[in-house]
């Protein structure tokens, strides 16, 4: 395998040197990858020109030709596979349905010329958080902005809004206005050489589930790929946009440059991904690519001769925003969003105690969300004790505020992996919270058999905690 040493040389020389590639004929893309024989990877870790179609020498002029290396390394002439931009631009989704909650994975949605009525579709990413503020559609800056060309951010002059599936209705004046179809308010949007991103804030009412991709799962973080990581085939990973919905392909190579089909600026550093088959097209735009171990590794934003996703870092950086390690935070900050959130709050209020253990719980839940979110340890024995159905379980008691808790729900194996969570959190947690939670344990073990309207009685009689 190459060191780091010997690829950030490989490196420099591969950008001092691809300006002047990019400037050839019939060139549209200079990367790094393992070179190809005969179809075959070899361990030669190469600068690698990408072209519409390869060549014999003597039908190239002197200039044309690209040497078979360069201040000694090996270089590889790649040719495209026009398998990429089938569809035609105006292709309808293979799935356009309506998703609430709005999930990563399926179709959105913005108008690019509110006057004419004109629609612009393409993929949500992902759904990620805002560490309380709300939740952020994550896409494309292309998808969000009318094929934006110049370098920079971007910003909505007015109150623009993404629909899902579609934009329901555009004021003639060119002011976008929230209607049932509309999920997010656009809010900064990044496309310069190293990204093609943007986000997009979810309005009030609109239920989402973070970290969490239709036909994929639970997302577990993100991953830089290396060079290391596309040795032989590839590095595998897959997508799910609303046109070609779940595929798989290989990231075969890495810092890619080349100029965008569509006019925009010169994109450099991106991932390029190979497939037998087509692995995006038209309307996927957006989607996010993840790994086999469902970290988010780029963000699809290229069809048109190769797949082009920028890498997930610096979206992340530029955006200002995280993706959890950990499916947890979903299933919580979906249980208290919109109604159930509400109710929730509303009804343990109307007892001084439950009023008490409302604030309680505001208070510390961000130190649990911290620990869930990052600690590696905790999530892997959180999926081990199935922690997700737990705090379904919870859910669900709440949604059915008279039905008691199910004989599974009360089961000793459900108690005991309850307990080995919490024994493992107060193991992390700080000093004050750990008090709390053992002065607590003998009120939890008395309500846990309980409905959830036997518990508010119950809380109606309590003394304070």
């Amino acid at each position: 395998m190459i060191s780091d040493q010997e690829y950030n040389r490989i490196r420099e020389i591969k950008r001092a040197v691809e300006s002047g590639l990019l400037d050839l004929p019939d060139v549209d893309g200079v990367s790094l990858g393992f070179k190809h024989v005969a179809g075959k990877a070899t361990d030669d870790f190469s600068i690698c020109v990408h072209v519409k179609e390869k060549k014999a020498k003597e039908q190239c002029s002197t200039g044309e030709l690209i040497p078979e290396s360069i201040q000694g390394v090996a270089t590889d002439v790649v040719e495209r596979k026009d398998m990429a931009g089938t569809a035609p631009a105006t292709a309808l989704a293979a799935d356009s349905k309506k998703y609430r909650p709005v999930v990563g994975g399926c179709e959105i949605s913005t108008f690019i010329d509110p006057k004419a009525g004109t629609r612009h579709a393409g993929t949500c990413g992902l759904v990620v958080d805002t560490q309380g503020a709300g939740w952020l559609v994550l896409t494309n800056c292309h998808v969000l902005f009318s094929n934006p060309k110049t370098d920079g951010e971007y910003f909505c002059a007015n109150e623009c809004y993404v629909g899902q599936p579609l934009v329901d209705h555009v004021d003639p004046t060119g002011k976008n206005k929230a209607e049932s179809g509309n999920i997010a308010m656009i809010g900064k949007s990044v496309l310069d050489e190293n990204i093609d991103a943007g986000i997009a804030l979810t309005t009030n009412g609109i239920d989402a589930t973070i970290n969490y991709i239709i036909d994929i799962g639970n997302i577990k973080g993100s991953y830089t790929i290396t060079q290391s990581d596309i040795a032989g085939e590839g590095y595998p990973v897959k997508k799910r946009g609303c046109t070609t919905l779940l595929t798989s392909g290989f990231v075969t190579h890495i810092d890619f440059s080349r100029n965008r089909p569509d006019g925009g600026p010169l994109m450099k550093n991106q991932l390029a991904i190979g497939s037998n088959g087509t692995f995006a097209d038209h309307g996927d735009s957006g989607s996010a690519v993840v790994d086999a171990n469902n970290r988010v590794v780029g963000l699809l934003w290229g069809i048109e001769g190769w797949y082009v996703a920028s890498p997930i870092a610096p979206v992340l950086e530029k955006l200002g925003i995280d993706i959890g390690t950990l499916s947890l935070p979903s299933q919580v900050m979906r249980s208290w969003c919109s109604t159930t959130r509400k109710a929730v709050q509303e009804t343990l209020k109307s007892t001084p105690a439950g009023k008490n253990y409302l604030q309680l719980f505001l208070q510390h839940y961000p130190e649990f969300r911290e620990i869930a979110k990052k600690d590696k340890g905790y999530q892997a024995i959180w999926d081990e004790n199935d922690g997700d159905e737990i705090i379904k379980a919870l859910i669900e008691r709440v949604r059915y505020p008279d039905k008691p808790p199910s004989a599974v729900e009360v089961g000793k194996s459900v108690r005991a992996r309850s307990d080995v969570l919490i024994k493992e959190f107060t193991k992390l947690c700080s000093p004050e919270l750990r008090e709390l939670m053992e002065s607590l344990d003998s009120e939890v073990e008395r309500c846990y058999p309980m409905s959830w309207n036997q518990i508010l009685t119950h809380l109606s009689s309590s003394e304070q905690p």
